[in-house]
């Protein structure tokens, strides 16, 4: 590669602040490579992946990240970072209910290992659907149950409805 005979300030500036993010970018790539080969990341996504054969259910992980909080220590700021954790999805299709065997049996199975779970329900769709999330320092587990669509027992009721009424400013740039 050939090199300019002159490089102005600003665009040396702005290489290696570009070499620097990337840099940044390889390092955090490599951290998460190696937490994603890992035995504890192994470990938990075998542990889920017999959750999911257990109901039936289809197993999704990535490496995701939990921000650590930064804090004081002796007078000296600390700052926070992230750190890799693995985030994961089971999910559960065509249950006639959210009483189905399969989703109890799971739910059982993964409070029975003391964690505890919030749950949310998504009613945009047809399809009745619900999450149930359960978090560590190490783990994000999220179980998605979605009931059949023409289940006789669980099924998308309208509750009410709200007007909404909603303004949007026009604007233009006039220069004197």
């Amino acid at each position: 590669m050939k090199k300019a005979l002159f490089v102005l300030p600003a665009a040396e500036a702005a290489q290696t602040h570009m070499v620097q993010a990337a840099t940044r970018q390889i390092t955090e790539a490599k951290r998460k490579l190696r937490f994603a080969r890992s035995v504890k990341t192994i470990k938990l996504l075998n542990m889920f992946s017999s959750m999911a054969a257990t109901c039936g259910g289809d197993l999704t992980a990535y490496v995701g990240a939990q921000y650590v909080n930064g804090y004081w220590k002796n007078g000296n700021w600390i700052n926070g970072y992230d750190k890799p954790a693995v985030q994961a999805r089971i999910r559960i299709r065509d249950l006639d209910s959210f009483k189905d065997d399969r989703l109890v049996g799971l739910l059982a199975m993964i409070e029975a290992s003391g964690l505890e779970g919030l749950s949310r329900d998504y009613t945009h769709s047809e399809e009745p659907n619900r999450d149930y999330a359960y978090e560590t320092d190490d783990f994000t587990l999220i179980v998605d149950a979605r009931v059949k669509s023409d289940s006789a027992s669980c099924r998308r009721v309208k509750t009410g409805e709200t007007t909404r009424m909603v303004v949007d400013e026009e604007w233009k740039i006039e220069c004197d």
